[in-house]
């Protein structure tokens, strides 16, 4: 006796479900409104994250400027003490004939350093002094009038702002001094005769305090942003 034939539906009920056709135009409807709203989802996230970086970048650069500003305003500040002095004809002259002496006066040394001494002391924001110290050395790096005396005779041939202040006004950028764990900023301003020679130079040791306050102050950083001060040797300062 021959078996009947199975039926359509009698042969779907014997296969896997994965291999009937209603399953599988079912897995292919999902697959086919899946898989673009899957990969439209992903460049979405993609384009979302590269706008958010680029937002923090340029939210980095637009701090990276003001802080620029700040700094270079302060510096100008402090080159505004110094021309304070220099820009009186005859304390420069002053300073010129001491710097130049083969063997500075006593009394001269004397009467300069003071006057050092009162532009450190009468330059202050708020009792804070934009400069620690001012020097006055020649053009052998022999300091020869100190608004703190203990650093007259001293020599700063060997320091790193040394050989460019006796080229032009400079500013060496903050940099450990040997023996010491605080940085030190000098600003310096050539002196020159009336033939145009650098016979000494005027220098100063800046004071940082107002330095650290621009690098705290919080303006576009957020609840967690910081700032770091970087030499160009890549020293974190």
């Amino acid at each position: 006796m021959s078996t009947p034939p199975m039926t359509h539906v009698e042969s779907e009920r014997t296969l896997p479900f994965w291999h009937q056709l209603r399953w599988r135009l079912v897995a292919s409807f999902v697959l086919l409104a899946t898989v673009p709203l899957l990969t439209a989802t992903v460049f979405t996230l993609i384009g979302m994250r590269a706008q958010t970086e680029q937002q923090v970048i340029n939210q980095l650069e637009s701090v990276v400027e003001l802080k620029h500003d700040q700094i270079n305003r302060w510096l100008e500040a402090n080159g505004l003490v110094m021309d304070s002095l220099l820009g009186q004809p005859n304390q420069r002259a002053r300073l010129v004939n001491l710097a130049a002496a083969p063997a500075p006066d006593s009394s001269e040394q004397a009467a300069v350093s003071d006057a050092l001494h009162n532009l450190a002391v009468l330059h202050a924001i708020d009792g804070d002094p934009y400069f620690h110290r001012f020097l006055l050395y020649n053009r052998a790096g022999r300091i020869v009038a100190a608004s703190d005396t203990t650093d007259i005779g001293k020599v700063v041939m060997n320091q790193p702002y040394f050989a460019s202040s006796l080229e032009e006004a400079y500013v060496q950028p903050p940099y450990y001094a040997v023996g010491s764990d605080t940085l030190s900023m000098i600003i310096t301003h050539p002196l020159r005769d009336q033939q145009g020679q650098t016979i000494g130079v005027l220098a100063g040791q800046v004071n940082l305090q107002a330095l650290g306050q621009i690098m705290l102050t919080r303006t576009g950083l957020g609840e967690s942003g910081e700032t770091y001060l970087v030499s160009e040797e890549n020293n974190y300062l």
